[in-house]
């Protein structure tokens, strides 16, 4: 997965790192995504809360309703869109963990380790097994 994505940054980048969400997920897609589905924005409206994003985004939820997975690359043309993010996935994330709280410990503990971050104009956020590559991935194409 990420030897692949860097692979594919250096042969791709122009070296200004202003790759587009689209970008990033389409190299994180190859093999960690099965379980998932790709959304719009009727998908961050309603797990999200969050309507008239400006800037560019890519969102992916699980398929089962009794899986936690998820993944959210946003690169935002309003700085005040970060905050709005932040809130929504923090308040998406507790929503998750009130649902899955004592019976889905899978569920928990992969919400528990929901990696969130930001670059400049670029959001980040992610719950799977796959997180922490995924958010090493997002970081590489930024570079």
């Amino acid at each position: 997965g990420a030897l692949i994505f860097y692979i594919y940054l250096v042969a791709f980048s122009d070296g200004s790192g202003d790759a587009s969400p689209e970008q990033i997920a389409a190299v994180l897609e190859d093999d960690t995504f099965s379980g998932m589905v790709r959304g719009d924005d009727n998908t961050l409206k309603r797990y999200f809360h969050i309507t008239g994003l400006d800037g560019e985004y890519v969102v992916y939820t699980a398929e089962s309703m009794m899986d936690v997975d998820e993944l959210l690359i946003a690169k935002t043309t309003d700085p005040s869109d970060i905050d709005t993010l932040e809130r929504a996935v923090e308040n998406r994330l507790e929503t998750q963990k009130k649902t899955f709280k004592g019976y889905g410990t899978d569920q928990t503990a992969l919400l528990e380790n929901a990696v969130i971050q930001t670059r400049g104009d670029y959001f980040f956020y992610a719950v799977s097994e796959n997180a922490d590559d995924w958010a090493q991935a997002f970081v590489e194409a930024l570079r």
